[in-house]
Formats: C-alpha cells, sequence, structure tokens
C-alpha cells in the first residue's frame, strides 16, 4: 500500500515512508514486537487492573 501511494504521489516507498516517520515525534514507526510486548504484559497478573481502557500506540503522537 505504501509503495501505491508514493507512486501515485512520484515518490519511492523509501522516501514515503521516511516522510511518515518524519510525522512522528520519535521519529520512527512502532515495531511489532512493541505491540506484542504490550499485549503480552495486558494478559499477566500484574495487569488485572487495567479493564475498559484504549491503549494507543502511536510513537508519542497526540492523535
Amino acid at each position: 500500500m505504501i509503495g501505491r501511494l508514493a507512486q501515485v504521489e512520484g515518490r519511492t516507498a523509501a522516501e514515503y515512508l521516511e516522510e511518515i516517520k518524519q510525522s512522528y515525534p520519535q521519529k520512527r514507526i512502532i515495531q511489532p514486537q512493541e505491540v506484542g510486548s504490550l499485549v503480552a504484559f495486558l494478559c499477566r497478573d500484574e495487569a488485572l487492573g487495567i479493564t475498559m481502557e484504549d491503549i494507543t500506540i502511536a510513537a508519542g503522537s497526540l492523535w
């Protein structure tokens, strides 16, 4: 999908991805392992008190 969007705008996928990364406060893309780590934590007994929450993983973005 990124490749197609980049092509429509006349850019490479790498250029498009870099622009996306620069738009985030942490200047990076969240990795699947980060999401997996959060999921694993939420499945542990230490997270029993966390209920009915919407948890946003957004590299520091407020949206």
